[in-house]
């Protein structure tokens, strides 16, 4: 009971007291969609396609990053900003809190919860709760626009309109398929993000911890290595998609792994540290 309390806690101080920070949502939305949108458009009064896309479509669009990066002379690297805006914007949003509300109350919050593990099990719980209420921020967003521009409302993905934007290996890849690469692997990422980029906060500082998060995901950008965390919340760089693409099963790992040390480090570095330090 004292760990949901201070749960909610954490939710009310770290999460809706702080909700503009979520207006980074409709910004990328609208930045991704308004050409994805016309795109679709034209191709259904050509009747190249069966209907003007679907909400799912829109959300892949919002999500898909970029393709595999390949470095040659010729070539110049630009880093997907909207995708970048979107996974720094939910970095940003619970880069600060923890640190802040330790400093601040720690002395009387922790006393009062009867345990410094039980703040560090809510702090972990409000940094899943937070993702988890950022990405339905994305899908009712992109819902939104999709209503907008005259689009289907329903998560089946169009695969005619996907085949004409991102190449014939759509038609091999199912529902469930990219659920899985579009939905919830970049979930777990982002959820691994976070908790990592909070126990850094504490380690080092909460600046150190954020800058860390954004060289994470350009690096991630650049480089499409399974050791890349960002490459996974790309579902344009899924081996499900491109066969020199990161495996789905490794994100999934990864996330996991990471997730487990994270609690361990996390109890060991609180169990012994004084809150009056």
């Amino acid at each position: 009971m004292r760990t949901a309390k201070m749960f909610w806690r954490d939710m009310c101080l770290g999460t809706f007291r702080h909700g503009a920070r979520f207006l980074i949502i409709p910004l990328v939305v609208v930045l991704m969609t308004a050409g994805f949108a016309e795109y679709a458009a034209n191709l259904y009064d050509a009747g190249t396609i069966a209907g003007s896309g679907t909400a799912a479509d829109y959300y892949l669009c919002v999500m898909q990053g970029m393709y595999i990066y390949k470095f040659s002379p010729d070539s110049t690297f630009v880093i997907p900003i909207s995708w970048f805006m979107l996974h720094i914007g939910l970095a940003y949003l619970t880069a600060y809190y923890p640190c802040k509300d330790y400093n601040e109350y720690g002395a009387i919050v922790i006393p009062a919860g009867g345990s410094r593990i039980r703040w560090w099990i809510a702090k972990m719980f409000w940094c899943l709760m937070t993702v988890f209420l950022y990405y339905i921020g994305i899908a009712i967003t992109c819902a939104i626009s999709a209503c907008v521009h005259g689009a289907k409302l329903s998560v089946d993905f169009s695969v005619d309109l996907l085949e004409h934007l991102y190449g014939d290996s759509m038609n091999y890849v199912s529902q469930s398929d990219m659920i899985l690469i579009s939905v919830l692997l970049p979930f777990a990422i982002s959820v691994l993000m976070t908790e990592v980029q909070m126990l850094f906060s504490f380690l080092f500082t909460p600046v150190i911890s954020f800058a860390a998060t954004c060289g994470v995901y350009i690096l991630s950008a650049y480089y499409t290595c399974w050791w890349l965390p960002g490459s996974y919340t790309m579902w344009q760089r899924s081996s499900y998609i491109n066969y020199e693409g990161v495996k789905p099963m490794s994100g999934f790992v990864i996330a996991v792994f990471g997730l487990l040390c994270v609690i361990v480090c996390g109890t060991l570095y609180f169990q012994d540290k004084d809150v009056l330090d």
